[in-house]
């Protein structure tokens, strides 16, 4: 039960039922924290770093593309981040699975790639 819901993205959750449960052994993810506060505070902090990153997203796209043709690729970026917010998660949970270093290896992978594609503009 608690692999389901910490891949599906509800690793406070999964902490919870087992915390409930009486079991034993923790989360994955509950592990590699501190403690629980620091993992609670850590996953509260998400929305604060996208708050900060969708303006400037928006922001920077706005800048690349003609006015004519801001609608379609300002949702082709909302449709593309959508997709990503779900899938990747669920990726991330089966590498994590197979090699603890592997989501972080890619995620670092990806965001050389987007830095090298930022500095071509």
């Amino acid at each position: 039960m608690i692999e389901i819901l910490a891949v599906l993205g509800f690793p406070l959750a999964g902490a919870a039922v087992l915390a409930a449960l009486g079991e034993r052994r923790q989360a994955p993810a509950v592990n590699i924290a501190f403690s629980f506060l620091t993992f609670a505070a850590a996953v509260a902090l998400i929305p604060l770093g996208t708050a900060f990153t969708f303006p400037c997203v928006t922001a920077l796209l706005s800048r690349v593309i003609p006015s004519h043709e801001r609608g379609l690729w300002m949702g082709v970026q909302q449709t593309y981040g959508g997709i990503a917010r779900v899938v990747f998660p669920l990726l991330a949970g089966f590498m994590f699975d197979r090699m603890i270093a592997l989501p972080f290896l890619v995620s670092a992978s990806l965001v050389i790639g987007t830095i090298m594609l930022g500095l071509g503009m």
